[in-house]
């Protein structure tokens, strides 16, 4: 047996042991933050000062394409990694109501991707339409710059409220004594 066909089906026997998902999180967490810090170092410490050659005023450091690339590549696998979830999901799922052990997860899961979807709407439409200066020219393509914004917000908030449940669930130890 190849070992494309073993991984594969280990990957649809996952996870299969406790702590599987456990495990490979862990790992996975803690590679991709040693990569970033890894080539973010690179990009900051080689080459960083590199003048640009068509005006020496701009910088155009060397990691550069790197660090795109980077960026390209974990997109592209959050997105691989998202429709393989929700694939599963599906096919895998409780078909019944919705309920896996007093909790709601349908309605949890319904209600996270309309909120979702209203948070992305909205900050679409009250993002900025007002032109800006890029390497010295003025960009007035107003769908471009409402989704810039729009990305740009959405992101803002949702780490805004992460940081407020990380708080609120950092806090539950002091708010079980009173």
């Amino acid at each position: 047996m190849s070992v494309i066909r073993r991984l594969a089906k280990r990957l649809r026997q996952f996870p299969n042991e406790k702590g599987d998902a456990e495990k490979v999180s862990y790992y996975v967490l803690y590679g991709m933050i040693t990569l970033t810090v890894l080539l973010f170092g690179a990009f900051f410490f080689i080459g960083y000062s590199h003048p640009f050659e068509d005006n020496p005023s701009f910088n155009a450091p060397m990691l550069t394409d790197v660090i795109i690339g980077f960026m390209l590549l974990l997109v592209i696998t959050t997105l691989c990694v998202t429709v393989w979830t929700v694939v599963r999901s599906w096919k895998c799922g409780n078909k019944g109501s919705g309920v896996n052990n007093g909790i709601p997860a349908s309605r949890i899961a319904w209600g996270t991707i309309a909120g979702m979807l209203i948070l992305l709407v909205l900050t679409w439409l009250f993002s900025s339409t007002n032109a800006i200066s890029i390497n010295g020219k003025m960009y007035a393509d107003t769908f471009w710059l409402r989704t810039a914004g729009m990305f740009v917000g959405t992101s803002l908030i949702l780490l805004l409220v992460a940081l407020c449940v990380v708080i609120y669930g950092y806090t539950r130890y002091y708010r079980k004594e009173k």
